[in-house]
């Protein structure tokens, strides 16, 4: 076999990977999950949000598990950097935040009794749908 076949083999399955990772819409926050795993969500809403969520989804079913639902709609800025003046040989720039109109979902996973399981990030505000709901129990 060539070298060139070989490399061209291994360009293939490294672009379906990217794609196939790529396409997946939920991502765990894994320093987030290890921090507040266990933890109630009252204290992640004040601690870490600082803010109630805009939208909680209550009893949602997944493989036969009850979990609570917990979004915040978090919006995305770039940082951006201006010129402001110049004394002798430095010169002077101010960081600001630019707002891109863009923003992404983070969604926090409980069991019925507030237990946090998870902390996820995703671009879309239907957070029962990313989670994967399948069902939801009455209250």
């Amino acid at each position: 076999m060539s070298t060139h076949a070989l490399n061209f083999k291994r360009l293939f399955l490294l672009s379906a990977a990217v794609l196939l990772l790529g396409g997946c819409a939920t991502t765990v926050r894994i320093h987030d999950t290890v921090r507040w795993r266990g933890k109630d969500v009252s204290e992640f809403i004040v601690e870490r949000a600082g803010r109630m969520p805009d939208i909680v989804r209550y009893n949602c079913v997944k493989n036969k598990e009850v979990r609570n639902l917990y979004a915040w709609r978090i919006a995305l800025y770039d940082v951006r950097q201006a010129y402001v003046g110049q004394q002798g040989n430095v010169q002077y720039y101010q960081n600001y935040k630019y707002y891109t109109g863009e923003h992404t979902y983070r969604i926090v996973v409980t069991d019925t009794d507030g237990t946090i399981i998870s902390v996820r990030d995703t671009a879309f505000g239907n957070a029962d749908k990313e989670y994967g709901c399948e069902e939801y129990r009455q209250r």
